[in-house]
């Protein structure tokens, strides 16, 4: 059994979403903001990174990396910006076209074109099949879905003498902005030089599906696996009792069950549940906590139990 993409958290919190899927030294993050368009968020992807030298140069499909996104009730396109990127981004423009900043984009660390950018920076490049075209997704209203999945594939890239190939000072470099009504999901391909080195690129996948959630504290992950041999969600789920058989404030719930914060919450528990999934080979693991008790301060009291040897779940429950 091999456990692929390992992370994803969803905090809410006045009415932001963000979450991440981890992959080894990478992740992709999800943030959320009211879009100007009334019902609508504005979701904004990023890839982030451990090193400030690692260097972003595509985004990509094919027919063996399949990529997707799909936005059911469909995305938001501005008239004001005809192209894919955010070459046709003005900030001058916002006050008298307000819905243009909504307007769904590919990128590479670009909110507006390089010329407004910072020094350095250049305009991402992009190659599509013409019998299957992506940048439809970026360049119609209303249009549900991006596909990259044929044999001639597709991308959008930075040169790798771009600026914006590189990391913010928060180590995450934007790949996307899609402004929609509804969910948002997909799985995207990330061809990426460790430390600025084309030799040793890496090419990692993420699966994302962003949860909104009407709360004001707690933090639910959903944890994707991907099965080989005869793993499946009964025997992950008998691993995970055996694992936390000592641990009072985690509790394993029966296969499939469903899981939100309010049984956590002001409490210092972690629900976990294992679910089985309509896709082969897919399992997902749900866990909730109450980041407020189940944080810092609870783990303060927990550490402080732990060194002057009183019972662990003193001041806990």
């Amino acid at each position: 059994m091999e456990l692929r993409f390992f992370l994803f958290n969803v905090f809410t919190v006045l009415g932001i979403l963000s979450c991440s899927f981890a992959n080894a030294q990478y992740s992709l993050v999800v943030e959320t903001e009211p879009a100007v368009s009334s019902e609508m968020l504005r979701y904004q992807i990023y890839l982030k990174f451990d090193d400030p030298s690692d260097r972003l140069s595509a985004i990509y499909g094919t027919n063996l990396d399949h990529m997707w996104i799909e936005a059911p009730e469909g995305v938001f396109n501005s008239p004001f910006n005809g192209g894919w990127s955010a070459a046709g981004m003005n900030a001058q423009f916002f006050e008298a076209m307000p819905t243009l900043v909504d307007d769904s984009y590919g990128t590479i660390n670009l909110t507006a074109s390089a010329m407004r950018s910072a020094e350095g920076s250049q305009d991402p490049m992009m190659v599509e099949d013409r019998g299957n075209p992506w940048s439809p997704f970026f360049t119609e209203n209303g249009a549900t879905r991006l596909d990259i999945n044929t044999l001639i594939g597709g991308s959008w890239f930075a040169l790798k003498s771009a600026s914006n190939g590189l990391p913010d000072k928060n180590n995450r470099i934007l790949i996307a902005q899609i402004t929609t009504s509804g969910a948002l999901r997909g799985e995207i391909n990330a061809q990426i030089f460790p430390f600025g080195n084309g030799k040793n690129a890496k090419k990692v996948k993420f699966t994302f599906c962003p949860h909104l959630l009407p709360t004001f504290r707690g933090i639910l992950s959903s944890i994707y696996v991907t099965t080989k041999g005869k793993g499946s969600a009964k025997r992950l789920r008998d691993v995970l009792i055996d694992f936390y058989k000592n641990e009072k404030f985690i509790k394993i719930m029966k296969l499939n069950s469903p899981l939100g914060s309010g049984n956590v919450l002001n409490s210092n528990y972690c629900e976990i549940s294992v679910c089985e999934s309509r896709y082969k080979n897919y399992i997902v693991i749900y866990s909730s906590i109450d980041n407020l008790v189940k944080g810092a301060a609870g783990q303060a009291i927990k550490n402080m139990n732990l060194l002057f040897n009183f019972k662990e779940s003193a001041g806990l429950l």
